[in-house]
């Protein structure tokens, strides 16, 4: 039996359009936000920054607060993006957030900690910090509850979450990587639908700095069958379903899926996100 019933379609093909026109960064209303004026000033700020970089085309209604709870699941190919995203989906929202699971190294950083802070994001652990005497400060972002647990809570509770299941920054142009399995995981344990979208730069890579604008598409949910929804997802239904994601994120970002070496990529050999 399939995983999944299959409403993806292709990102179109006009690029450029700005997510946001100008009037409405610091004029939209954001009653989610109401009473939190620290929260709105910096949803506003980056969005403003965002908005000269970070393109947008058609597929944004899908990530309208009507379609909550889902998984917003894409390509990461810049750190830039993990900041920028958030503020630019909350703003497009009116101010209800989309949470992302965040590198608790990012976190280490006073203002980039505190921004990422506001997007009130699932914190994951797994990664050891650089330079290597900062892990003395691990045990303030770590939880009694993992990363999947939290993930999984705030799902079944109504929130959407962002991840990006590359598991961390791909700058190769032309493929992504195998990627984690827990966003699959996820939506098929919870009943949560998969939100693909892609993100490709407009002009060619770089091998330092992306400083080309970056265009988002987003397509159509993918909805799982609601056979694994509060229990264990059987195994082969997790790499099915995490396939049929990747792939849908290869076509709205330009990239192919899976890489032709598999060597050195992320196999989701254990569908969790456990730390």
């Amino acid at each position: 039996m399939t995983a999944y019933s299959t409403h993806q379609e292709s990102g179109p093909a006009g690029l450029g359009k700005p997510f946001i026109e100008w009037a409405d960064l610091w004029w939209r209303p954001l009653p989610d936000m109401a009473g939190q004026p620290g929260r709105r000033f910096c949803c506003r700020a980056l969005a403003t920054v965002g908005r000269s970089w970070l393109k947008a085309a058609p597929g944004w209604d899908q990530v309208q607060p009507a379609h909550d709870p889902f998984i917003f699941a894409s390509n990461h190919s810049t750190r830039l993006e993990a900041l920028l995203l958030p503020a630019l989906l909350a703003l497009h929202r009116r101010g209800r957030q989309v949470h992302f699971l965040a590198d608790w190294n990012y976190l280490l950083w006073p203002l980039l900690g505190s921004l990422m802070r506001m997007n009130d994001p699932v914190i994951v652990t797994r990664k050891p910090a650089r330079p290597h005497f900062l892990n003395i400060f691990k045990p303030w972002f770590k939880t009694t509850e993992s990363p999947y647990r939290q993930a999984h809570r705030r799902l079944l509770a109504g929130e959407s979450l962002g991840i990006f299941p590359e598991g961390t920054v791909n700058r190769r142009p032309d493929r992504l990587l195998r990627g984690h399995s827990g966003v699959a995981r996820l939506s098929l344990e919870t009943g949560a639908a998969i939100v693909p979208a892609g993100l490709q730069f407009a002009g060619p890579p770089s091998r330092f700095l992306h400083l080309d604008a970056m265009i988002v598409r987003v397509g159509r949910p993918l909805r799982p069958v609601p056979d694994y929804i509060g229990s264990t997802a059987p195994a082969a239904a997790v790499r099915e379903w995490h396939a049929c994601t990747m792939r849908a994120i290869a076509d709205l970002s330009g990239k192919t899926w899976p890489p032709p070496n598999p060597r050195n990529n992320h196999a989701p050999a254990h569908p969790s996100l456990a730390n």
